[in-house]
């Protein structure tokens, strides 16, 4: 049995063609296409199972079956991994977009990807933006900067007022949307792609956890791990909690049975029956779950009349217009983007602390020390600065000034936290300059240059 995916238009069916064709080449895990059909804009895929979503709500509450979802939810990390090494981002990332192929209980299940619709390479660059509207609540802020930006751009090209909020609900023409060509769109071009991705993957573990098949402790750590993952701004960061959050789950899938364990026997003087020995027991604990909102921004008219259907077809209403809403949590719409979470304020105040406000705290400490070491230098020897300097730090703080107003009203406000931290640097060695200049046989200017170097060191986003 196959599986034939009808596409609304020729651009959304040639990029979703060129994003299977291309990973099947490298033997990814997404499903294989059949049969190519551009005059009907259809594609006939391989049939590749049921959505991870359906497949792990129909497991049960005990340890085989834990296991049993700790491996698929494995291959399903190990999935998104391996297709964003091959360069290709996909940016929807959730369960009902993996699909799970059991098989017979006693295989390996296979995991694959679908639904590339929201998915970027820079061998086939945008030509409009992503069909989907930014929020802050399920989007990497890079990304969210990226969409709100190419959508910007949109209005501007195709001539149309730009809503008051992309946020909210607002309809685009769909001709006019079919007709617009745009170039260098943000999307292609992420400046943080592999934090996006870990979002995601954080988002799907959170998404996981609230389901009956993990018992309290393993939904504690899926909650725990994708909390971490959340609004990361260091890729290499990201890589490691991907690659942290792939031994966990394997290791989590490998564990055996667990068995009640045999006590040896007690000899008791009072009695000579061989029988009479103790056992340890265990009590496996069932998870409860939470209840949660379910809030998505989706188009209105999106099909979902089968599990692998596409969930952002163009289906227009009376007006020809496509519109973007919110829908409500029952109405079982399809979704863009992983699911509102209600996370535990106890995990979530711990994520926090470990991955942002200690990380900035340091940095800003950093920052500190520098400044009040450069003040005391300067006041202790009654140094007086150099034209040169003195320009140099009017332009760092002219620019500074410019970088916090994006910290405060821009979208991705850590991306111009990490600015503003860079241009810090050249002040501190414009100074450190400045310092070695008027007292070159002497050193105390070191501990200035080296704070310098620690605050760049620690501002750089690395790259893979």
């Amino acid at each position: 049995m196959n599986y034939i995916k009808q596409f609304s238009d020729a651009y959304s069916h040639s990029r979703e063609y060129f994003f299977l064709d291309l990973l099947n080449q490298y033997n990814a895990p997404v499903p294989k296409v059949l049969l190519n059909d551009p005059e009907n804009k259809q594609l006939e895929m391989q049939h590749v199972g049921i959505t991870m979503h359906k497949w792990l709500h129909q497991l049960g509450s005990n340890a085989e079956a834990q296991a049993r979802a700790m491996q698929v939810l494995q291959l399903a990390l190990g999935c998104t991994k391996t297709i964003a090494e091959r360069g290709v981002w996909h940016l929807d990332l959730a369960l009902r977009n993996l699909m799970v192929d059991d098989g017979f209980a006693s295989q390996r299940p296979k995991v694959y990807v679908i639904d590339f619709s929201l998915a970027v390479a820079k061998q086939l660059p945008l030509q409009k933006p992503l069909w989907i509207r930014p929020d802050s609540s399920q989007h990497h802020p890079s990304l969210q900067y990226a969409i709100t930006e190419d959508w910007n751009k949109f209005f501007n090209v195709a001539n149309l007022p730009r809503p008051n909020s992309l946020n909210q609900e607002f309809d685009i023409p769909i001709q006019i949307y079919s007709e617009t060509w745009i170039s260098d769109l943000l999307a292609d071009r992420l400046e943080l792609p592999w934090c996006v991705i870990a979002h995601s993957s954080g988002s799907l573990l959170l998404e996981a956890s609230f389901i009956s098949c993990f018992d309290k402790p393993t939904s504690f750590r899926l909650s725990e791990l994708g909390h971490s993952m959340l609004n990361l701004s260091n890729d290499s960061e990201a890589i490691s909690l991907i690659q942290h959050a792939l031994i966990f789950t394997s290791s989590a899938s490998n564990q055996s049975t667990p068995r009640p364990t045999a006590a040896t026997p007690i000899n008791n003087p009072q009695s000579n029956n061989d029988d009479d020995s103790s056992a340890k027991s265990s009590l496996a604990a069932t998870l409860n779950p939470q209840s949660y909102t379910q809030v998505f921004p989706t188009i209105k008219g999106a099909n979902q009349s089968s599990e692998n259907a596409e969930h952002f077809d163009f289906i227009s209403n009376d007006s020809s217009t496509p519109n973007f809403k919110v829908p409500n949590a029952s109405s079982g719409a399809s979704t863009i983007g992983g699911p509102k979470l209600s996370p535990s304020p106890q995990n979530h105040f711990k994520s926090i602390t470990n991955n942002f406000w200690l990380n900035w705290f340091i940095k800003i400490g950093f920052t500190a020390i520098a400044y009040i070491l450069a003040d005391a230098l300067i006041w202790s020897y009654k140094l007086k600065l150099s034209s040169f300097s003195i320009w140099g730090l009017i332009a760092v703080t002219l620019a500074s000034s410019i970088g916090l107003m994006g910290v405060v009203f821009s979208v991705n406000r850590v991306i111009w936290a990490y600015r503003v931290l860079r241009l810090q640097t050249i002040g501190f060695l414009l100074l450190s300059l400045e310092f070695w200049v008027n007292k070159p046989g002497l050193f105390w200017y070191a501990p200035l240059l080296i704070c310098s170097a620690l605050i760049g060191l620690l501002s750089i986003h690395k790259r893979p």
